[in-house]
């Protein structure tokens, strides 16, 4: 009797546990949440193919923990994005302006790549890829971050039409 009570008790708490996760919205939701924030799926593959070119100058051109101390990293990144913006601007969109991009995504790579306390250096492409990707489930909080960062991007096309 009390194992199958213990039992019933950990399959309770398993419960409250799983009803707290994300749980991803279905197809038709996410279509309605992009229609609702003006998505236009173009722009959106041109603002990852510049987070991808990004990451890609980031990782083949770094040093090395060992290599770079802070100020040498902010330096790293800095040549980076702006080689990126030079790469892929284009007569209607100008990345190198923006400012809010520019930040978001320094934040990001220090955290997860750059940070030297960190034992496993995070490669983001594939969660850039994920974020990025229409054709997946997605939880309401991961469809938020793609829309925060796709209308950050946005200002780069408004500002210069």
């Amino acid at each position: 009797m009390e194992m199958k009570t213990w039992l019933i008790n950990m399959i309770d708490k398993i419960d409250k546990i799983l009803s707290k996760m994300p749980k991803p919205l279905s197809k038709i939701e996410t279509e309605l949440i992009y229609n609702s924030n003006n998505i236009v799926y173009e722009r959106s593959d041109l603002y990852l193919d510049f987070i991808l070119t990004l990451d890609d100058l980031i990782e083949t051109t770094y040093l090395g923990h060992d290599m770079m101390g802070d100020k040498d990293r902010i330096n790293h990144y800095n040549w980076c994005y702006n080689k990126t913006c030079s790469l892929v601007n284009t007569e209607n969109i100008q990345f190198e302006d923006n400012d809010v991009v520019y930040v978001y995504l320094l934040d990001n790579y220090l955290e997860s790549f750059y940070d030297d306390n960190n034992s496993v250096v995070i490669h983001m492409k594939k969660l850039w890829e994920y974020i990025f990707n229409y054709n997946v489930k997605k939880s309401t909080m991961e469809i938020n971050t793609y829309i925060d960062l796709y209308k950050s991007f946005e200002t780069s096309f408004q500002e210069n039409m």
